[in-house]
């Protein structure tokens, strides 16, 4: 407690700790070793509630994060993997494999924003789908994330630079300000940069063209009637040939 220099409880992990995180009410908190296993504890029991052992070292300062209730823990490890926890379980709700080490990890408040850096990666989830929301390649090893409590702006490091990203969605239309500022090019204010009725992040998913008002269901409807028409007209012709 914040009154004494004297330890609640104390856990001998059997190994080099470089990562812990805690919940906001101190009734939660984890821990990540050099002997690849995740730690989770619960206020008043020295004892982990469980643990998990991954094949790799999670060595770095910043390999394990958690949610603000505590509800979900993400971890990290130099054997490429990134794993989420729910607290009820040592069993991962997901786990994801990367082309490089993890260096850190950060989730936001909520849980919602979960993010990952690694060698020469940063990758987005949520705790629906081990599949990256967003990943974006660096020429420089990431070395810390971190991101604001509503996981809308991440501010990440490398080896010789802090940058800064904004994940937020002004539009409305499914991508993040960054991503159609740095990736589709489409405008970060308007939902239907084309303006052909569907929006950006609509016909990205769909794949078609959020730049080209002619690349959409619709035109594909006119195109397949225009044919259909095109070969009746073609066949009728013909019979009475």
């Amino acid at each position: 407690q914040k009154n004494s220099s004297i330890p609640l409880q104390s856990y001998n992990a059997g190994g080099i700790v470089r990562s812990v995180a805690i919940s906001y009410d101190g009734k939660y908190y984890a821990a990540a070793s050099w002997n690849c296993k995740v730690y989770f504890f619960q206020q008043n029991n020295p004892n982990p509630i469980w643990t998990y052992l991954t094949s790799g070292q999670l060595r770095s300062d910043e390999s394990i994060s958690m949610s603000y209730d505590g509800q979900y823990i993400i971890t990290g490890n130099w054997a490429n993997e990134v794993f989420l926890f729910n607290k009820n379980s040592s069993t991962p709700i997901w786990n994801y494999t990367s082309t490089g080490i993890i260096n850190s990890v950060s989730i936001s408040s909520d849980g919602q924003y979960i993010y990952a850096g690694g060698a020469y990666s940063i990758y987005l989830f949520d705790p629906s789908s081990n599949n990256p929301k967003f990943s974006n390649g660096d020429a420089l090893a990431i070395g810390f994330i971190d991101t604001s409590s509503n996981g809308q702006y991440t501010v990440y490091s490398d080896d010789i630079r802090l940058l800064f990203i904004d994940f937020s969605d002004d539009d409305n239309d499914g991508l993040s300000n960054y991503y159609e500022t740095y990736n589709s090019h489409t405008y970060p204010n308007n939902p239907d940069s084309d303006g052909d009725g569907y929006s950006d992040g609509w016909e990205i998913l769909n794949n078609y063209d959020p730049l080209n008002n002619l690349s959409n269901p619709t035109m594909d409807l006119i195109i397949n009637i225009i044919l259909i028409v095109s070969i009746c007209t073609i066949s009728i012709v013909i019979v009475l040939i």
